[in-house]
């Protein structure tokens, strides 16, 4: 038996000729259960599992939330959820159930249905009634001649669709079907994008089973197109640009449909004109990323004329957006005589000794980027949410929030953290040189202690190294990169891999570029089991698009005079220090090849 009191809190409700929502319901359950603090236990629980059902949230259609289910927590904490899922019992269920046959109002009634259908399995291990999932469908599909909150009535159309499309009730899924397109006439005149298109996402993604006839279909994307023309007019009242390719994108997957490509490429060049016309008086940066989505849109279609042509365009507003970027700096003071310290000890004892404790304290961990992370992640957790794009004229990387795309954070902390320690790291070579009277010659004869330097390349490092020194930092970077990408292909080799590849096109092999050397996992192992690292340190530098990328910015040409920087010098030399750091071992008696120890 239902109690009285909860009729009581609910008559507004059932008696509404307005609109009210879900929050609505939950909010007063929960009014009342504090404005009548000495209610009977019975009636207390009985309102708490109304607070409950209400406050339930649910994202999609299907089931899934967290639980597995259409419904889940509105909320969840670090430590907790709400509603909490495990405070839910058969008692519960059983009281939903009871509230199906009590309630009047079919939006109350659907809500009570699918709930006990969602959760009931999940509570008690109860089978799923199917009785409660055709109110739930019946229910949502009546209360759209009520008032209501049109979005909620939108979620709770297609929450109706897809249980009569999982049970194949094909009288339901034409009933259900019909709604949609009925509330879709009574919603058309509202200016909001999702009311305008919900009839296309709802039907299209299950048009394999919603059956609906070709005539049925011309009509939708007939008004569609209506829409689609007011939005991507320039000089109407209804000019909305962005808008017009959403409405596009909708249409294109129709013509897709039906195999009409020549459709398909009308309606990417008519919003692709109304984008160029409001992006004449955009902010650089803002054009730049539309004018590349537009440029995305075409090679998707294999529109290749219309994508080369658009380049230019992306160059020109790539430049302006560069100009437009301004500087943030943040100053730090290092007293003199603690930084001569600090070089003297880090350039103590004698010079192998300085470099292999030089090339050890600059080595990053990547134990310690992640700590940075998660310090970033725990002190301002919205940067951590932010994604990061890497752009000159044209956007040249995409990086994701930390939780979704932490291999890509990984490398930008780990390119910050060296841009950082550069600071000490020039300081620490340009002592390191002074203090043991370093000339180029002498300079690579130490890092020739190393078996992996060729020797027949020994005179191009020393001419590197002349450069390095004398601020000739282009040329130093130039000569550098090609001979450090040698070393690393010729170490590959030496491990057993392979570095040449057969070019099924031409039928002739190929060298491997470097990051695909880099990525090789007996690369990888090796520099694991020598630092106890993979080669996070050397792509981030060399060959990430999310890191410095040293290597494709210089072979491509992709660098002006002045982005050949200092800093980028220090961090190659760095890398030098490294590999100089491998040494043959000694090979026992019963071993037939050499191999490498630090």
């Amino acid at each position: 038996m239902i109690p009285d009191e909860i009729h009581e809190v609910f008559q507004p409700f059932e008696a509404e000729q307005d609109a009210f929502k879900k929050r609505e319901v939950e909010s007063a359950v929960k009014t009342y259960i504090d404005d009548h603090p000495d209610l009977p236990e019975e009636v207390r629980t009985a309102l708490i599992w109304e607070q409950c059902v209400w406050a339930l949230y649910a994202n999609t259609s299907d089931e899934s939330s967290d639980w597995g289910t259409y419904f889940g927590p509105m909320l969840v904490f670090s430590d907790g959820e709400y509603p909490r899922l495990s405070s839910f019992t058969s008692k519960t269920i059983e009281y939903w159930k009871a509230r199906v046959d009590d309630a009047q109002h079919p939006h109350l009634k659907a809500r009570y249905a699918d709930a006990v259908w969602d959760l009931a399995e999940k509570v008690d291990g109860t089978k799923p009634d199917h009785t409660m999932a055709n109110i739930a469908i019946d229910n949502y599909v009546k209360d759209i001649a009520n008032p209501g909150v049109i979005v909620e009535q939108i979620k709770c159309l297609e929450r109706a669709l897809y249980l009569a499309i999982k049970f194949n009730d094909q009288a339901r899924v034409k009933h259900v079907c019909d709604a949609i397109l009925e509330f879709h006439t009574k919603i058309a005149g509202k200016d909001k994008r999702r009311y305008q298109m919900f009839h296309f996402d709802a039907l299209f993604e299950h048009r394999k089973k919603v059956k609906l006839d070709d005539a049925q279909w011309q009509k939708i994307c007939a008004e569609i197109e209506d829409v689609f023309q007011l939005k991507s007019t320039p000089g109407t009242d209804g000019f909305d640009p962005l808008f017009s390719r959403d409405i596009g994108q909708r249409l294109i997957q129709y013509y897709r449909w039906i195999n009409q490509p020549d459709e398909i490429q009308r309606i990417i060049r008519c919003y692709t004109t109304a984008i160029e016309h409001m992006t004449e008086n955009a902010e650089p940066l803002f054009a730049q990323h539309w004018l590349q989505e537009i440029h995305r849109d075409f090679v998707q279609a294999g529109m290749t004329e219309d994508a080369e042509q658009i380049m230019p365009k992306i160059r020109s507003v790539g430049e302006r957006t560069n100009e437009s970027m301004s500087t943030i700096s943040y100053k730090t003071e290092i007293p003199v005589d603690e930084m001569q310290q600090y070089c003297d000890a880090m350039t103590s004892g004698d010079v192998n000794q300085a470099m292999s404790r030089i090339a050890m304290e600059f080595f990053p961990r990547r134990e310690k980027i992640e700590q940075q992370l998660g310090k970033i992640t725990e002190d301002h957790p919205l940067l951590a949410m932010t994604g990061v794009e890497i752009s000159d004229e044209f956007t040249r990387a995409k990086i994701g929030s930390v939780e979704d795309d932490k291999a890509g954070r990984l490398v930008h902390q780990m390119s910050f953290s060296m841009a950082f320690n550069s600071i000490f790291l020039h300081h620490i070579l340009n002592r390191l040189f002074e203090r043991y009277a370093l000339t180029p010659e002498l300079f690579v004869a130490a890092l020739y202690q190393s078996p992996v330097f060729a020797e027949d390349r020994k005179q191009i490092f020393i001419e590197a190294i002349q450069y390095y020194r004398q601020e000739g930092i282009s040329a130093a970077i130039a000569m550098l990169i090609p001979q450090i990408e040698c070393v690393f292909r010729n170490l590959l080799a030496g491990l057993g891999g392979q570095i040449t590849y057969l070019d099924q096109k031409t039928k002739t092999y190929r060298e491997k570029d470097l990051g695909t050397v880099l990525n090789d996992p007996l690369m990888s192992q090796f520099w694991q089991k020598i630092l106890g690292e993979d080669t996070l340190y050397f792509r981030t530098v060399l060959t990430e698009q999310r890191g410095l990328n040293l290597r494709n910015e210089v072979c491509h040409g992709l660098l002006s005079t002045e982005e050949f920087r200092q800093q980028d010098a220090d961090i190659l030399i760095h890398i030098l220090l490294v590999l100089s750091l491998l040494r043959l071992k000694q090979r026992t008696a019963d071993a037939n090849t050499d191999t490498l120890e630090t």
